[in-house]
């Protein structure tokens, strides 16, 4: 069993990679969940409703942490990172550091799914599933699905993917692109909400014992900036990091961890007749 670990590149350059191994596994974790609904409600009584953003908040807390004043001081340029915008990763488990791209859509009543290669492996090492793992199953917003499963058995599995038999049936149909993380990994898509900044994310007893307190959000388009499509849907590789370049710097076309607002939007071509109309500039393959 690993300790839990925060990764991030600091930005603006992001340059190299930061890691803070907390040296012990975290104390508290949680997620609570926000969803974007609107119910029009009918006069015979019936309801129907439009889903858009799905969002996962992520409530992490480490009360004395072991590391003392020497760990709790690494935590300070974090938080600059994030209240200014920047994104980053985490594992509650550093042994269990993993996520793949699905390489087809998974659909209900399968109890197995194909891997395609881990894009994580150069921050988070070249982890790989194991039996009896937890996972978490889930599509980009909006309205995300997401499940989650235990893994009963792998097959020839590395970190260039494979196959992963599941415990339970999947429950739903997955139309879009999909990824299979360990349930308790984040990696390099979580952000600080806006009302938080400026809060301490540590605080301290008298000076001596110093505690970690701090919740985060799930952002989607950073995760699946890192899905390359394996699953049939069309982009343009224009928006896509090259294919040696998963971590920043990116040398491709689009930079899935931006900085600053971005003015073009990626998107994904199921049906060549579907027409999209989009005030910014759009890259249609």
């Amino acid at each position: 069993m690993g300790n839990s670990k925060f990764f991030y590149y600091p930005q603006p350059d992001a340059s190299r990679l930061v890691t803070i191994d907390l040296g012990e596994m975290i104390g508290e974790l949680f997620s609570d969940y926000t969803v974007d609904a609107v119910d029009a409600d009918y006069r015979d009584g019936g309801m129907s409703r439009s889903v858009g953003r799905t969002r996962e908040i992520v409530n992490i807390q480490r009360d004395r942490m072991v590391g003392s004043e020497d760990l709790a001081i690494q935590f300070v340029a974090m938080q600059n990172h994030l209240d200014r915008g920047g994104v980053v990763g985490f594992c509650a488990d550093s042994d269990k550091a993993y996520a793949f791209p699905l390489s087809k859509r998974p659909r209900t009543g399968e109890q197995s799914v194909g891997c395609a290669s881990n894009p994580f492996t150069d921050f988070a090492g070249s982890i790989i599933p194991t039996v009896n793992d937890y996972v978490t199953i889930e599509t980009e917003s909006p309205a995300s699905l997401r499940e989650q499963n235990k893994i009963t058995s792998v097959a020839h599995i590395t970190s260039a993917g494979g196959t992963i038999s599941l415990k339970n049936k999947i429950a739903f149909n997955y139309k879009r692109r999909t990824f299979l993380r360990h349930y308790r990994f984040w990696p390099l898509c979580l952000r600080r909400p806006a009302g938080d900044i400026g809060q301490n994310i540590v605080t301290n007893e008298r000076g001596f014992l110093f505690s970690l307190d701090i919740r985060l959000f799930v952002d989607l388009s950073a995760l699946f900036a890192f899905h390359r499509s394996f699953d049939g849907i069309r982009r343009d590789p224009q928006t896509l990091p090259t294919e040696d370049s998963t971590t920043p710097p990116f040398t491709g076309g689009y930079d899935p961890l931006p900085f600053v607002n971005r003015h073009e939007i990626e998107v994904d071509v199921i049906q060549q007749h579907e027409s999209i109309s989009e005030t910014a500039d759009v890259n249609i393959t």
